[in-house]
């Protein structure tokens, strides 16, 4: 009876430490929930900070290039060997970059979302070593060891795109004091390319079924009076058409006519009622779904090959049949014809995300047999394969001058009379060559800064601005003729001296400094722009603010000890005055700080943290040194 009891009580004992370890473990989600983002000692940041850039930078990389060609990084050979398996970016004789046709010899060649998931990992896991070149500039002052491999994940979702890495890493200082250890960082980029991805496979898609590219090129060809169809005249004199003046024709209106092509439940420029034809023949559903901050965009360059063929012909021209009338209308002549054409060119399509920025590119072929739209292909001449270029052939074929106007994008009083600003190094990117091309200088007159230069060959490039007092500014643009381009640089002010001081919550009017074991979090966002600090300082981390006008800020602080717990913080909305910002030497912070920050009272302060910032100071901008 004894030993019962015993084993009795053990069950009790086993009981009871379950639960209470399943109860902290639960605690410990509900707390991680709402604990603010990882914090490392101030010593370590740079090192966090430099992997992130790394992360930040290849992913944004790897993102671009799959937009550029249309979901690919490495082309298979079979396409990249096979000059009618994709367009090239560039004109024979100069380098080339390659957009595979989704569409071709019959094969559905849409890369799934999971290929291109693979391809952006591949590409980021493959230089992200390269990029922190070994971290040998921070082995000088720190002890690294890596406790396992460079493992990236990118997820591909509906509103950005989270990369992830897995790279644990053990940091400790000369004398072999552990200060922290890295497992996984993650950065999480604007790029809507799942959304993209999907617009455009709703329209390749389309194109498949309605064949609405091949209605609108047989349309512009009835319509045109310079390209022969079926027509007839009363005329004695042969009517005589060179094919190729019919090629060039048809160019040019390709080049122009399919850029007025729409994609309905789209946000596209709404056609004006001069334009009753363009209205009732060129807004084109291709799905029940909305994407109202996007855009679709179609491009025939006159550079890409054309096939025409068109029958009866008389070998380099066509020529029209003639009937004589009988007796007494011997005298009358018809002049009647009718011609049927084999086309084929390649398009590309261009979706813009406007909310992100991002473009997502595709490309297919046009196929009409006898004046028919049709899914089997034609007989293709063999080209030679072009190798790719290193960066320095790539920038020094140059093709066009373009020029470009940089300003001031804020506007004044509301109205968009934008400053220009001199001074901007400007440079153009086309996949993955990037080539600089100098600074905005004032012209003879004064009255813009501009650059004029030769672009090389981009049909769909990136051109960025970048001047010291400003963020980056960049547009997509392509340089396959003359013209003028404008960038909006946004002004920034920098602050590069900050404090924090805390308020007790038995008194938040008296404030104290913060301790040596504590360090803040400073994280002040709106939206399109937001920066991050810390405090104590020990890295060149400055705050920065748009400038030349009053903005509402989101700031969110974080007042932690070393082993990360929660002590206390600060969310509010905070407008500052521009007119005292632009003077500022420094910025005072405030946090609240809980001094019984333990178990349920740190979820009570983290939840209620807004209505506990009312009573705490706003910012304080100060601007004597």
């Amino acid at each position: 009876m004894k030993k019962k009891s015993q084993v009795t009580i053990f069950i009790i004992i086993g009981i009871i430490l379950l639960l209470s370890v399943a109860l902290f473990l639960y605690l410990r989600q509900e707390i991680t929930i709402f604990r603010p983002r990882e914090v490392y000692p101030p010593e370590v940041m740079p090192i966090v900070d430099f992997m992130d850039t790394c992360l930040n930078d290849l992913g944004t990389q790897a993102a671009n290039i799959v937009g550029s060609t249309g979901g690919y990084i490495e082309i298979p050979p079979e396409i990249a060997n096979d000059p009618s398996a994709h367009i090239s970016l560039a004109p024979p004789g100069i380098p080339t970059a390659k957009v595979p046709l989704w569409y071709y010899q019959g094969q559905n060649r849409i890369p799934t979302l999971e290929f291109i998931k693979d391809q952006m990992e591949g590409y980021i896991e493959e230089r992200y070593r390269e990029c922190l070149n070994n971290l040998t500039e921070f082995r000088q002052r720190f002890n690294i060891t890596e406790l396992g491999q460079i493992m990236i994940t990118v997820n591909l979702e509906e509103e950005n795109t989270p990369i992830e890495l897995s790279f644990p890493l053990e940091i400790s200082d000369v004398l072999g004091k552990r200060l922290a250890k890295i497992e996984t960082r993650t950065v999480t980029l604007p790029f809507r390319i799942k959304k993209a991805y999907t617009l455009a496979a709703a329209i390749m898609e389309a194109e498949q079924r309605d064949m609405k590219l091949e209605d609108i090129t047989m349309d512009l060809i009835a319509l045109d009076p310079d390209i022969p169809y079926a027509d007839m005249e009363f005329t004695c004199s042969k009517k005589r058409w060179s094919i190729n003046d019919i090629i060039n024709k048809l160019r040019v209106m390709l080049r122009t006519n399919l850029d007025e092509l729409r994609i309905g439940n789209t946000d596209f420029v709404e056609v004006p009622k001069s334009k009753p034809y363009i209205f009732h023949h060129y807004i084109w559903l291709v799905t029940d779904v909305t994407y109202p901050d996007m855009t679709a965009s179609f491009t025939y360059d006159e550079k890409w090959p054309l096939y025409l063929y068109a029958r009866p012909n008389k070998g380099s021209y066509l020529e029209s049949g003639m009937q004589q009338g009988l007796d007494v209308m011997s005298w009358l002549c018809i002049q009647n014809w009718k011609f049927t054409y084999d086309i084929r060119y390649p398009v590309l399509t261009t979706v813009k995300d406007k909310k992100s920025d991002y473009s997502f590119n595709f490309a297919f072929r046009v196929l009409i047999d006898h004046n028919q739209p049709t899914r089997h292909t034609f007989p293709v001449s063999v080209f030679e394969f072009e190798t790719n270029p290193t960066i320095s052939e790539y920038c020094d074929s140059r093709v066009h001058d373009i020029t470009v106007l940089t300003y001031d994008n804020v506007s004044v009083n509301g109205v968009e009379d934008y400053i220009e600003i001199d001074g901007v190094d400007v440079s153009f990117t086309c996949l993955k060559y990037r080539c600089e091309l100098g600074k905005t200088e004032w012209s003879e007159s004064g009255a813009v800064a501009e650059l004029t230069a030769a672009f090389p060959y981009c049909v769909l490039g990136i051109l960025r601005g970048k001047k010291e007092g400003y963020k980056d500014a960049h547009v997509f643009m392509s340089s396959e003729r003359p013209k003028t381009v404008e960038l909006y640089l946004t002004p920034i002010k920098e602050v590069e001296t900050y404090t924090v001081v805390k308020h007790p919550d038995l008194n938040t009017l008296a404030e104290q400094p913060i301790d040596e074991d504590e360090i803040v979090s400073i994280s002040i966002e709106r939206p399109g722009h937001s920066t991050f600090g810390l405090y104590p300082r020990q890295t060149d981390i400055p705050l920065t603010f748009l400038a030349e006008a009053d903005f509402n800020y989101t700031v969110q602080m974080y007042l932690t000890d070393l082993d990360g717990d929660f002590k206390g913080g600060y969310k509010s909305v905070w407008t500052p005055d521009w007119s005292e910002l632009r003077d500022a030497k420094q910025i005072k912070f405030h946090v609240y700080y809980s001094m019984d920050a333990e178990g349920d009272k740190v979820l009570d302060s983290l939840v209620s943290l807004e209505n506990l910032s009312v009573e705490i100071p706003e910012p304080e901008i100060i601007t004597t040194e």
